[in-house]
């Protein structure tokens, strides 16, 4: 009876603690140093060695605790789940980016945006499509290849740009409502970015955007 027992608590904690993805799901790395292998076991040799934390990757197959996933330059192999994390729902414009009506370039052209960093909200997804609405509540469809992880925010209201994530530390500038605000680094309730010529610590609150 203790056997059958600890078999099922056995059973339920493989069930809490890995991570439930569809079939085809986007993600994330975890790490800011992931192993690709050619195969789903660490008898497998490496095939790529990547050092981007938060790189997006499409999964398109899986066996057991391992992910075969895609990467946007078109690299492929097999990542073990413990490695990877459900991408982030905010992310951001590569480029120039032509935003469509529909998934898929059948589809008319609705808007075009020409911020760089600009982040945006993902609220749909269709095969390699992303429906995604802006802060100007704008939405439409964008190619996953024209972005990338979020590393940027949008002050909402007026904010003081801190030398030092405290406030106490010395006010370097003004932020105007709506100012781009790329992230280095956040801590606690302050983000370290960038902005213009300026770079220093904000308070993440009133922001729209990423603030990890």
């Amino acid at each position: 009876m203790i056997k059958i027992i600890l078999i099922w608590f056995l059973f339920l904690s493989v069930l809490i603690i890995q991570p439930v993805y569809t079939e085809e799901e986007f993600l994330s790395l975890k790490k800011d140093k992931t192993n690709v292998r050619y195969g789903p076991g660490l008898d497998y040799p490496i095939k790529y060695i990547y050092r981007k934390i938060n790189l997006p990757v499409k999964q398109i197959d899986e066996k057991e605790n391992w992910r075969r996933v895609i990467f946007l330059d078109n690299n492929s192999g097999w990542i073990h789940w413990s490695q990877l994390r459900p991408s982030n729902s905010i992310i951001t414009l590569k480029n120039k980016t032509n935003v469509r009506y529909g998934a898929g370039l059948d589809y008319p052209i609705k808007y075009i945006y020409r911020k760089v960093n600009l982040p945006v909200r993902q609220i749909d997804k269709k095969e390699n499509w992303r429906r995604v609405i802006f802060l100007d509540n704008n939405s439409g469809w964008i190619h996953w290849s024209q972005l990338k992880p979020a590393n940027s925010t949008i002050t909402i209201e007026e904010k003081i740009l801190f030398k030092k994530p405290s406030d106490f530390s010395e006010p370097l500038v003004r932020l105007e409502k709506g100012r781009l605000l790329v992230i280095k680094k956040c801590e606690d309730e302050w983000c370290n970015v960038i902005t213009d010529n300026y770079k220093g610590w904000i308070k993440i609150k009133n922001v729209w955007g990423s603030t990890k």
